[in-house]
């Protein structure tokens, strides 16, 4: 009976280990040089310029690499009910949005429409 007990164990592990490697992140996209060696990270560049969180519409937003359609959403119904952002730190009052995001986020946004 322990036997029977040992293996359920091993077998919801194993089981276990593999949902977590489900759960992992993407790997960041990096640049090969000529010599076939990875070479520094690409960040895909901001289209036409910074994006203003204070008049983009959702379309804009999802531009911003790291914000999908839900974020994108929460960002303008945090600016409909408090109004503009003036700095980018106000950005940490959307759920989903803390430093980390923040700090990933930031060489995209213009926030000149707060002022």
């Amino acid at each position: 009976m322990r036997e029977k007990w040992a293996l359920a164990l091993a077998v919801l592990a194993v089981g276990l280990c593999f949902l977590s490697l489900l759960g992992r992140p993407r790997p960041v996209p990096v640049t090969l040089t000529a010599s076939g060696r990875p070479g520094a990270v690409s960040v895909p560049a901001a289209p036409d310029g910074l994006i203003d969180v204070n008049t983009a519409e959702a379309e804009d937003l999802i531009q911003i690499p790291g914000i999908g359609e839900t974020l994108a959403q929460a960002i303008l119904t945090e600016r409909e009910k408090n109004g503009p952002f003036r700095l980018a730190e106000d950005l940490m009052a959307v759920r989903g949005i803390g430093k980390v995001k923040l700090a990933e986020i930031r060489p995209w946004l213009d926030l000149s429409e707060g002022e």
